[in-house]
């Protein structure tokens, strides 16, 4: 076995650098897509079936690979899922037709679906614990620069060129990163040989840990799904969040944009102070401080009647995301077993997917019905009353794990 106990920086820089990439990609893949889908025909609602065919790809995608995930080899799935989304958005330079694009979609999800629990498994073992605030912090910064540098390419690509060279530049980063992934070093905890199983075997007994796990862990399961229910809530406001700011607030289409980039950079903020402070606090107040601050920045966005005041609620949302993204996913590497990360966590995920495909569709269905702004404050006081069970959970956690 590896030593895992070493820690090699230069493992550190590859993984920040291949989230880096993945990140920058990202975003001019985004925009590409969406300019992509108007210009074969499509129209608002055919770009807003984007971001339901995500929630689908994530809960089939964990239904199957649930149980099977940390059994992977790490190194080489995390290269062969770059690759493979590399040359599937490449495709979309040939693909005719809006349901063509759709297909591809769904499989890059899909690709992103199983690649997120392997990275996290990978991280939990190249980085030793008492590095990984530091890490998760760093490489949120990474993330957040993609964030904002991702859209400015982008746009620049396609005031000078067209969408197939946006595109393009996306595939070549993804394969940039999944040669940085090959270049990893394999790293696996050794378990003892079992015998052949069939698939339906494996899975019956991943059910059965997992009712176990949650029977002796179930506070850690709790806390981490009244964590991510934040993140489902908030997809519920975001659905109707450019409806919200043009026809509520009344901003301009320019103040809307304006604020999408204040946005941006309130999470480069977030994110270069979280690495400051990330060594001097606990994984339990990063969550709790980023909590409270998130959801106070989208109350702040729905009672705001003007430009001023909504631009800041957006800020100290994506400056909150900082520490929230920080502590949960410290978090998970701290209280989750490593050979089963990614089985708990897409069992995990399948929950969220599917509710925020329910929220999504509630709270866009009862903006029809209700004055808006009503329902996003209605939404909010939920996320506040799940701030309070998330502090009352977690100092139950730390009573017999200090560390977190």
């Amino acid at each position: 076995m590896s030593d895992l106990n070493k820690f090699d920086k230069s493992i550190a820089i590859k993984l920040l650098s291949t989230n880096g990439l993945s990140s920058l990609g990202e975003w001019i893949y985004f925009i590409a897509l969406n300019v992509s889908i108007l210009s074969s025909g499509g129209n608002v609602l055919s770009v807003g079936i984007l971001y339901i065919i995500r929630p689908v790809a994530d809960i089939v995608t964990n239904a199957l690979v649930s149980a099977h995930i940390d059994k992977f080899n790490k190194r080489k799935t995390m290269f062969a899922l770059d690759l493979m989304n590399a040359i599937l958005i490449g495709s979309l330079i040939f693909s005719q037709g809006i349901w063509s694009i759709y297909i591809v979609v769904f499989f890059v999800q899909v690709c992103s679906s199983m690649y997120v629990p392997i990275s996290i498994g990978y991280t939990t073992l190249a980085i030793p614990k008492g590095h990984l605030k530091k890490y998760n912090s760093w490489d949120n910064l990474v993330n957040s620069g993609g964030f904002l540098v991702g859209p400015a390419i982008s746009g620049l690509i396609l005031s000078f060129s067209n969408v197939d060279v946006a595109i393009l530049v996306n595939s070549v980063m993804l394969i940039i990163a999944s040669l940085i992934n090959l270049s990893l070093p394999h790293l696996m905890i050794e378990e003892e040989p079992s015998t052949e199983k069939t698939f339906f075997e494996i899975n019956k007994e991943s059910m059965v840990y997992l009712k176990t796990f949650f029977d002796t862990k179930r506070v850690y399961l709790i806390f981490y799904l009244l964590v991510s229910l934040l993140f489902v809530f908030a997809a519920g406001l975001n659905s109707v969040e450019a409806a919200f700011a043009l026809e509520v607030v009344n901003l301009t289409e320019a103040e809307y944009g304006l604020i999408v980039s204040i946005s941006g950079a309130g999470f480069v903020v977030g994110s270069i102070i979280n690495t400051t402070v990330v060594g001097n606090t606990t994984i339990y107040r990063l969550i709790n401080f980023g909590g409270v601050l998130y959801v106070l920045g989208y109350f702040l966005y729905s009672i705001s009647h003007g430009f001023i005041v909504a631009s800041i609620g957006f800020f100290m949302i994506s400056f909150a995301l900082a520490f929230i993204n920080t502590g949960i996913r410290t978090f998970i590497q701290f209280a989750f077993p490593v050979n089963k990360i990614g089985q708990l966590t897409t069992a995990l995920g399948t929950v969220s997917s599917a509710l925020q495909m329910i929220l999504v569709a509630v709270t866009s269905s009862l903006s029809l019905i209700y004055p808006m702004r009503l329902v996003l404050i209605a939404v909010e006081i939920i996320m506040f009353t799940m701030i309070i069970f998330i502090y009352a959970y977690g100092k139950k956690i730390r009573v017999s794990h200090p560390n977190i």
